[in-house]
C-alpha cells in the first residue's frame, strides 16, 4: 500500500507540466500586457509572439516579480476595478516559473488567437473632435511637460458619453491629463440687482485622464460631462525621447449622448458634480450616494516607467 502511494506521488509530479508560452503564457500578455506590447506603441518590445516574447522571459519575470510591469496602484480591500490590469498570484507564478524553466514555446495549436486592435477612433467618429498643439520630440533629452488651455468655442451645451485620446505617436506619448470648466450662463439685470438669472449646467474639475495602454472612458449610463459656451480645458501632457525624432498632434474625441437623460459624472475628488442642473451624485438603491470605480494608471514617472532590461 505504501509503495503504490509513493508510485502514485511520483507519477503525478511528472506529469506535472512546466508552463509553455503557447498554452499559458500568451493568454495573460494577450490579456493584461499587448495593450501597450505591440508595434509603435509607448513599451519598448512587442509581445504577442512567442520569437518576440522568448529574449524577453527573464525581464518580463524580473518586471512582475518586482511588481514593476503591468503599471497598476488601484490597490485596495474594499473595492473591485474595471479594467484591472495587475497580476494575480498565480499568473506571476507561471511568468516566473515559465522563465526558470527555459521559456519553451510548447504546441503551437494550444496558441489563442491574438488580440486584434482597431486603427484609428475606438469608437468610431466622434461628435466633437479638439486637436491640440503640435509637439516636437527629439531624438534624446530629458522629458517635456507640456501645457496648452484650450477656449472651446461652442454656441450650446454638449453631455459627452465618452471621452476618446488619439496620439499622433504613442511611442512618445506617456500621459495625458484634461480638466475643465464650464461656466453657468447669467442674463437679466445688471450685476447686483437680483435680476440675474443663472442657467445651464456648468461644472469644473477633471474631463479625462489618457496613458500609454488605456482605451477610451465611456461614463455610466445616465451620466456624463457638461461642456458649453466658454468652457475651457486645460492640458497637462508628458513626452519622452525614445531614440527617434518624432512630432506629436494629439486629438480628443468627445461623443456625446442626449442631455434630458444625463447627469454628471462623479470624477476625482473636488470635481463640481453636484452643481450640476441636470445633475446630482451616483446614489444606490437605498439613496447613499456612491461612486463607480474606474481604470487607475500609474500616472507618473516613478512608477509608470519604460522597462528598458536588455533581453537575455
Amino acid at each position: 500500500m505504501v509503495a503504490s502511494t509513493v508510485l502514485l506521488t511520483a507519477t503525478a509530479a511528472g506529469a506535472a507540466e512546466p508552463p509553455t508560452f503557447s498554452r499559458d503564457v500568451a493568454p495573460i500578455l494577450f490579456e493584461k500586457c499587448v495593450q501597450c506590447h505591440r508595434p509603435n506603441q509607448a513599451a519598448p518590445m512587442s509581445l504577442l509572439s512567442y520569437r518576440e516574447a522568448r529574449p524577453w522571459a527573464r525581464g518580463m519575470a524580473r518586471a512582475v516579480e518586482n511588481g514593476d510591469m503591468p503599471p497598476w496602484s488601484g490597490e485596495s480591500e474594499h473595492v473591485v476595478f474595471r479594467d484591472d490590469l495587475s497580476l494575480s498570484a498565480e499568473q506571476i507564478a507561471t511568468i516566473t516559473d515559465w522563465a526558470a524553466g527555459g521559456a519553451p514555446e510548447g504546441d503551437p495549436a494550444d496558441l489563442p488567437p491574438a488580440p486584434t486592435f482597431r486603427e484609428g477612433w475606438a469608437l468610431g467618429e466622434p461628435d466633437y473632435v479638439l486637436t491640440l498643439d503640435r509637439v516636437d520630440v527629439p531624438t534624446e533629452g530629458p522629458d517635456l511637460f507640456p501645457k496648452q488651455r484650450i477656449a472651446l468655442e461652442l454656441e450650446e451645451e454638449r453631455w459627452v458619453q465618452a471621452i476618446e485620446f488619439l496620439p499622433g505617436d504613442r511611442r512618445a506619448t506617456h500621459h495625458f491629463q484634461a480638466t475643465y470648466t464650464t461656466p453657468r450662463r447669467e442674463s437679466g439685470g445688471p450685476i447686483g440687482s437680483g435680476e440675474r438669472v443663472s442657467e445651464g449646467a456648468g461644472g469644473s474639475g477633471l474631463f479625462g485622464i489618457w496613458t500609454a495602454g488605456m482605451p477610451p472612458y465611456v461614463f455610466p449610463e445616465g451620466t456624463g460631462r457638461v461642456l458649453g459656451p466658454g468652457t475651457t480645458i486645460t492640458m497637462d501632457s508628458h513626452y519622452h525621447p525614445f531614440g527617434e525624432a518624432t512630432s506629436d498632434v494629439t486629438r480628443i474625441g468627445d461623443h456625446d449622448r442626449d442631455r434630458r437623460r444625463t447627469r454628471c459624472a462623479g470624477g476625482a475628488p473636488g470635481d463640481d458634480h453636484d452643481g450640476c442642473r441636470y445633475g446630482t451624485p451616483l446614489r444606490d438603491e437605498d439613496g447613499r450616494p456612491t461612486r463607480r470605480a474606474g481604470a487607475v494608471h500609474r500616472s507618473h514617472r516613478s512608477r509608470c516607467r519604460r522597462v528598458t532590461t536588455e533581453p537575455r
